[in-house]
This record gives structure tokens, sequence and C-alpha cells, in this order.
């Protein structure tokens, strides 16, 4: 199984975009072996979706959140209700 190790500025750090490539190639193979993604491209999706959700909780000084959607849908897929939780657990 791939390791993922990061620098401690790496593991401060909000973006993938400040972290070097092979960290990232690291990060995306663990995750892809996690969601047995081999191509890594949903693997990719939903951690920058969290990323994203995580860094707008942060800008907003809070360190969890809870998303409700009703009737989601994307395209012509209804998706359903979801709530989605967010919760800092270090640092």
């Amino acid at each position: 199984m791939a390791k993922l190790e990061l620098t401690e500025e790496e593991r401060k750090t909000l973006t993938f975009l400040e972290w070097d490539s092979q960290s990232i190639g690291e990060g995306v193979k663990k995750l892809a072996l996690n969601f047995q993604d081999k191509h890594g491209g949903s693997t990719m999706n939903l951690t920058s979706a969290a990323i994203a959700i995580i860094y707008e909780c942060v800008k907003a000084g809070s360190d969890c959140t809870t998303i409700d959607l009703q009737g989601a849908f994307r395209g012509d897929c209804q998706l359903g209700d979801w709530k989605v939780t967010l919760e800092k657990v270090n640092g």
C-alpha cells in the first residue's frame, strides 16, 4: 500500500497546490487504493470537494459544519436527501 509522508509544512497546508509533486502522487495513490479507484479521478474529486468545504469552514472560523441537502440532484440523476457533516479531529 502507498505510504503518504508529508512535511510539517505540508500538514499545515489547506491546498494541494502547495504540495510537491511526489507527495501529491503518493496521496492520490493512497486514496485511490482506499476508494478502489484505479484511475484516481473519483479520488481526486472527493478529496478536492472535501478540502473546499474544509477551507470554507476554516475561513468562517469554525472547526465543524453540517450541510443538509434536500432533494439533491446532478443533471437528471436524483440523489435524494443527504446530510454532510465535517468535524476537525486534530490540530
